[in-house]
């Protein structure tokens, strides 16, 4: 054989071995992957690791939208979009490190929705991504070397744009998150008890963070209450003195708690609207605040946390109602998702909540006390045990004999709900009650009328002579 007839014989045989192996690397990518998803299905603890790139966990189903990354394959090719090879409710966790910041923001929901499906009830999504928060106060903080387009620049400027050694647009960055909008995002979807832990991958903090959620199960929620639901027995952690002094009342039936936690874990109360303004209430309560408005004279409103907008047109609309002139005056840190921007009654402050230029601002604004009649103040903004406390110690000072105050979100903690949230309104009041007793007489009439209350032990009113 002449050396050409040899040499082309060779790159013939070259070329036959490289088509073998593409088809046979395109086998393994769509073949492989549904044994793969098979086999984890068959096992009791199905774990999606999602856009695992690179980095493979042991556990889990490593599932990635690009064949290799630095020469490691993932056990399922597909588009994290559109998970069609698995089932409604069959993973136990989905875990996503580093991923949600590559979609873009107007599609990041139904992403997160389509992961949400393939969620068993009970199960938890883990989202891991970079801080926006500390990646500004980064820059912030020297310029000069946060602006670095090289590994100076992981902590700021990749987490806005990605690393730029990969050069390549799937691994650019379109959107940052700080741990707030991603938890509002997190539970706008669908999931409840969404929480904060320390990160576990790449630089975690304090330039990541972590966030956990879980997918409510509507099967435990409804489960049916026994045909006549006795008092519940209150345990010893509860037998204590109640948040607003006095003897406690009568526990909540099984039915009454059972139905609250329900309708708390199950999300219904995000899905409140108030004239198509979100509102974010126990329906009970808003009933109640508007026969406490009638009731009590209400010709004033001061609300702590604006949010939507809703409650805010609620207690406008009610107190117009009234014929009377008052106002209702919301306040909140941000206006960004405020939907009602403005309305005759209302008055919207962005400020802090308990701070006494706030306090100062408001005061301002109503008659003087001798020359108005009832108040009614709502405190519903951070929920934290010091900052509701710091409210209370700023707001009851003002408020004038006759005064209807309500401390709402007082049931997380365990007062039924959220019991890993920490201290927060109840046990505000508690401190509060206890620092300066006989400024608030507990309504509990008020308060268990229906049965149950996201303010629990948080209906008062102003102590005194009018």
């Amino acid at each position: 054989m002449h050396f050409a007839d040899r040499l082309r014989s060779a790159i013939a045989n070259a070329c036959l071995s490289l088509v073998d192996s593409i088809v046979g690397r395109r086998a393994a990518v769509e073949t492989a992957p549904r044994d793969a998803v098979a086999t984890h299905s068959a096992a009791e603890a199905l774990k999606l690791n999602l856009g695992c790139g690179d980095k493979r966990l042991p556990g889990y189903l490593n599932i990635d939208v690009a064949p290799s990354r630095r020469g490691v394959h993932p056990d399922v090719v597909c588009d994290l979009r559109r998970l069609e090879r698995f089932a409604d409710d069959s993973a136990v966790e989905v875990l996503a490190v580093h991923v949600i910041e590559h979609f873009w923001r107007w599609e990041v929901e139904d992403v997160l929705r389509e992961w949400l499906r393939v969620l068993k009830p009970g199960g938890e999504m883990v989202i891991e991504c970079p801080n926006l928060v500390s990646a500004c106060e980064t820059v912030l903080a020297d310029p000069a070397v946060a602006g670095a387009g090289d590994a100076r620049g992981q902590r700021s400027m990749w987490v806005f744009y990605g690393d730029p050694s990969w050069r390549d647009p799937l691994m650019c960055h379109r959107w940052a998150y700080t741990p707030a909008s991603l938890a509002n995002l997190m539970v706008g979807i669908g999931l409840a008890e969404v929480r904060q832990e320390p990160a576990k991958f790449k630089l975690r903090e304090p330039r990541d963070m972590r966030l956990v959620g879980r997918k409510p199960d509507p099967r435990a929620a409804v489960a049916p209450p026994p045909a006549i639901a006795p008092p519940r027995p209150v345990p010893p952690a509860a037998a204590a003195p109640r948040a607003s002094g006095g003897p406690a009342p009568a526990a909540p039936s099984a039915a009454a708690e059972q139905y609250h936690r329900w309708y708390y874990d199950s999300q219904v109360w995000k899905q409140v609207s108030y004239h198509g303004i979100r509102t974010l209430k126990l329906v009970s309560d808003l009933w109640n605040y508007q026969e406490i408005v009638f009731e009590h004279g209400i010709d004033y409103v001061v609300e702590t946390g604006t949010r939507h907008g809703g409650s805010a047109l609620f207690f406008a609309d009610t107190l117009a109602a009234r014929n009377e002139q008052g106002f209702v005056v919301s306040i909140d840190l941000s206006g960004d998702e405020n939907q009602v921007r403005s309305h005759p009654r209302i008055r919207f402050l962005v400020a802090d909540s308990a701070a006494p230029a706030t306090v100062r601002s408001v005061t301002a604004l109503l008659p003087e006390p001798a020359q108005r009649g009832p108040c009614f103040w709502i405190l519903d903004s951070d929920h934290s045990r010091d900052h509701v406390l710091r409210e209370l110690e700023a707001w009851v000072p003002v408020m004038k004999p006759g005064d209807y105050l309500v401390v709402e979100d007082s049931n997380v903690n365990g007062h039924p709900v959220r019991p890993d949230f920490g201290p927060g309104p109840w046990e505000a009041i508690r401190d509060f009650n206890a620092r300066h007793p006989g400024l608030l007489a507990a309504d509990r009439k008020r308060a268990e009328k229906f049965g149950l209350s996201f303010a629990t032990d948080g209906y008062f009113i102003r102590a005194g002579t009018p």
